[in-house]
């Protein structure tokens, strides 16, 4: 992965490079000669190591019906949304019918994973902690115009819904702040600087 050009703190994968040199147990030397640096001294997490992709496997998807593309698009609600299924998925003539039958088997057991719905994790709790007699954060909501409100109450109705969030009764209160993301859409962020400012580090 190499930073962005314009934007240092975002990357995206690139090459395949070759790795020249390794410098220490986690930094490596690699050769990009299609950019400005031909060479790059890259920490191993932003390596990945590349694997040609089997020639054999064609895998396509069919096209939904009409019908059911209209339902998609009609959809109020994320639970109405179409998940294409394992059924849907066709084979070109050289995979074999075991192949067919262990990939479909696979998209079937792990259905919740392949979904386009977002999900969240239970395998970690964590907790802020906050000095002693710490006066409680409330801060007032930022004022949003008539369509950015709309989008921001069908966003909290999505969440409540799939589980993500709960309404919640607390002293602390934090504003919820619209992002433009590059397509235009919006982005639901929470602004938690002054409860960062007060907030003990847990390295």
């Amino acid at each position: 992965m190499l930073p962005i050009s314009g934007k240092p703190l975002l990357a995206k994968f690139r090459g395949p490079y070759i790795v020249k040199e390794q410098l220490g147990p986690i930094d490596y030397v690699i050769s990009a000669p299609d950019r400005r640096k031909t060479k790059r001294v890259c920490h191993v997490n932003l390596l990945k190591k590349y694997v040609d992709r089997d020639p054999t496997w064609k895998i396509t998807v069919d096209e939904a019906p009409a019908e059911v593309l209209l339902q998609t698009l009609a959809a109020d609600t994320v639970d109405q949304a179409v998940v294409p299924s394992a059924d849907s998925v066709t084979f070109d003539d050289r995979v074999t019918t075991k192949q067919q039958s262990d990939l479909k088997y696979l998209l079937k057991e792990y259905e919740v994973i392949f979904s386009d719905l977002p999900g969240k994790t239970t395998l970690g709790v964590h907790q802020i902690e906050v000095p002693l007699r710490t006066r409680h954060i409330r801060c007032t909501p930022c004022r949003l115009g008539p369509e950015k409100s709309a989008y921001l109450k069908k966003e909290l109705a999505d969440l409540v819904e799939l589980g993500i969030i709960q309404e919640s009764c607390s002293p602390w209160a934090s504003p919820i702040v619209m992002v433009p993301k590059a397509d235009g859409k919006l982005r639901l962020c929470t602004d938690f600087r002054k409860v960062n400012a007060v907030t003990i580090p847990d390295p």
